[in-house]
């Protein structure tokens, strides 16, 4: 049976995930369909470690982690990587984006795709 919504996660900085979008996850994992997609900002092992077991489990479909610009890569790269990340994203359609923002720039790529899809 295929499930209701599918939900698209952007968590921002890898420190919040287990304290908001896991147990949003493991609560309604049997309506939801969840692709994550996790910033490298703060993200450590462990949290990367319990998306996998997520994984696994079947409670997410994928997730891909995103590099945040820092110095390491310029900006036109980075802009690049984020667009062919949401023209990969756009082979699912959504019916909710969960942000934990709306003001950094992938925010304002996912905001824009969200309303592309409508």
């Amino acid at each position: 049976m295929s499930k209701a919504i599918k939900v698209l996660v952007y968590c921002g900085g890898g420190y919040i995930f287990d304290e908001i979008y896991r147990p949003l996850i493991e609560r309604h994992n049997r309506d939801w369909e969840y692709v994550v997609v996790l910033a490298d900002y703060y993200l450590a092992d462990v949290t990367v470690e319990t998306v996998e077991r997520l994984v696994q489990e079947k409670r997410v479909v994928e997730y891909h982690i995103v590099r945040l610009p820092d110095g390491s890569i310029a900006n036109c790269d980075y802009h690049k990587e984020f667009a062919r990340l949401v023209a990969e994203l756009s082979r699912h359609c959504f019916g909710l984006v969960l942000l934990d923002s709306d003001y950094y720039l992938p925010d304002r790529y996912l905001l824009k795709f969200a309303k592309v899809q409508g």
